[in-house]
């Protein structure tokens, strides 16, 4: 196929658009897709010190590559990488994350479930529910992030979320009814650093073509400690909603864009945003929070 703006060969159909596109007009997409995230949310402000969450894999190593080309030459906006090693057996890597920063010219930071707590997931995990192993290590996850995004001053945490992880994400929420999750969003939440999702409107594939192009890194090797259930369910509803309305995801990243308004212009008052004094950190669920304190002090 032609691309729909030159002559030149396509590398990608947008469905939703309707365009075919060549790898120039692509990467303007989707690089411009990217920027107007950054500047709707108001993601970037001069004196930033913006910390890439990093696993080694593609998509956060495309964001590295992103963030870097788009902030590398400012003066007044610093940069670094942040890899967390959960200490999960033939998973938890984070030498390729490091690799591909100093390619890049990013400074890396590595952090440890073990020397922050003590502990490896795979120690956690073996005393611990199974069917709660993800929603366990998340929490750690996000804990230790935080921490060492306090410690070395960063006040932008950047993730690699794409739209359809997003979408899924929110579907899950609707229907687990967790509406304070939308109304006050993660990178709302009264931390030392904001999260922000930079490729929050780009399609999965899309970013899997971009991050072919420019990043290195592993594949995404699903966690041994992974279950199906409801996340698996929910990917399968929304691929098959999709093929018949690609715009689903749009819409449905659109809506929480909606309602997360609603929690910044103060219209609702749930909100329980206090001060964890079990982890010193600032959490939604502060008694999440402290229960997985003690759950690990019990390992």
């Amino acid at each position: 196929m032609i691309c729909s703006k030159c002559r030149r060969p396509a590398v990608i159909y947008q469905r939703y658009s309707g365009l075919h596109l060549c790898r120039t007009h692509f990467e303007a997409d989707f690089d411009a897709k990217a920027k107007r995230a950054i500047r709707v949310h108001r993601w970037l402000s001069s004196g930033d010190r913006i910390g890439v969450v990093h696993r080694g894999e593609r998509d956060s190593s495309a964001l590295l590559y992103f963030l870097q080309k788009v902030m590398g030459r400012r003066r007044d906006v610093e940069l670094l990488s942040i890899s967390i090693d959960e200490g999960i057996r033939s998973y938890s890597d984070t030498s390729l994350a490091r690799s591909f920063a100093e390619k890049m010219g990013v400074r890396h930071v590595a952090s440890s479930f073990r020397g922050m707590f003590g502990l490896t997931f795979d120690d956690m995990a073996s005393h611990g529910d199974s069917r709660q192993a993800c929603s366990s290590c998340s929490t750690l996850r996000a804990l230790c992030i935080e921490r060492t995004a306090r410690e070395e001053g960063v006040t932008r945490l950047a993730i690699g979320s794409n739209l359809d992880e997003e979408a899924r994400s929110l579907f899950l929420t609707f229907l687990t009814g967790k509406a304070e999750r939308i109304i006050h969003p993660p990178e709302h939440r009264g931390g030392s650093a904001t999260w922000i999702k930079p490729f929050i409107y780009i399609p999965e594939r899309e970013v899997a073509l971009y991050a072919s192009y420019h990043a290195e890194g592993g594949r995404c090797r699903r966690c041994p400690h992974a279950s199906g259930g409801l996340s698996a369910d929910i990917r399968s509803i929304l691929a098959m909603y999709d093929r018949n309305h690609p715009s689903t995801p749009y819409a449905l990243v659109n809506l929480g864009d909606r309602l997360g308004g609603l929690g910044e212009a103060g219209l609702t008052h749930d909100r329980d945003s206090r001060q964890c004094t079990g982890w010193d950190e600032p959490v939604i669920c502060s008694c999440r929070s402290c229960r997985m304190r003690d759950e690990v002090a019990d390992v």
